[in-house]
């Protein structure tokens, strides 16, 4: 997780003013790696906490509730 916040601070920093979509894409939604709900829960959270990111993009297989709360927490 500290490795994909590093990252996107680096990438805020030199895009500056350009709007940042975040997503963790997984392996059900093509993606290249599978992660547990409470991870991905955590992962988007403390992306959102960063600031760096204008939008996430949560995955809309996720439960109706894990959605409430990213929602929320943006």
């Amino acid at each position: 997780m500290e490795k994909v916040k590093d990252a996107l601070t680096h990438i805020r920093a030199i895009l500056k003013e350009t709007p940042i979509i975040f997503t963790f894409r997984s392996a059900k939604e093509g993606g290249e790696r599978e992660i547990g709900l409470e991870y991905y829960i955590e992962l988007n959270k403390a992306i959102i906490e960063t600031g760096n990111a204008d939008m996430i993009d949560i995955e809309l297989f996720n439960e109706e509730k894990v959605i409430q709360i990213l929602v929320e927490k943006a």
